[in-house]
């Protein structure tokens, strides 16, 4: 029987799986991908707790509040941290905007500063 993979170690193994050959994380990087992967094993743990919650017949609200503003703050501090590993930004950036669509962005800002003047 095969353990059962926690959500930070499945973090952890897609943050490797990103990283070019023949490269490896600095220590800074190792830090942060360490505290994302605990935090991501937190926010799991929490989540659990707030199911349960839910799942009773007269759960608290107070308590499943509490909880899911944990989970939402650990949620973006994994976000967060995440963000710091990614080496080029341009290479996680949205598709461009299309020439018709920067045009018609340019016009706008142009019409507003006519305003003004």
């Amino acid at each position: 029987m095969t353990p059962r993979q926690t959500p930070g170690s499945r973090l952890r193994r897609l943050l490797d799986s990103a990283l070019a050959d023949g490269c490896s994380w600095t220590e800074q990087e190792q830090v942060a991908i360490e505290k994302a992967t605990k935090a991501e094993d937190r926010a799991a743990a929490l989540q659990r707790l707030l199911d349960d919650e839910l799942a009773k017949p007269l759960p608290s609200s107070r308590k499943a509040t509490e909880l899911a503003g944990e989970i939402r703050q650990l949620e973006a501090t994994v976000v967060k941290l995440v963000a710091m590993l990614v080496p080029d930004p341009d290479a996680v950036a949205g598709p461009s905007k299309s020439p018709q669509h920067q045009a018609a962005a340019r016009t706008r800002w142009d019409r507003r500063g006519h305003r003004r003047a």
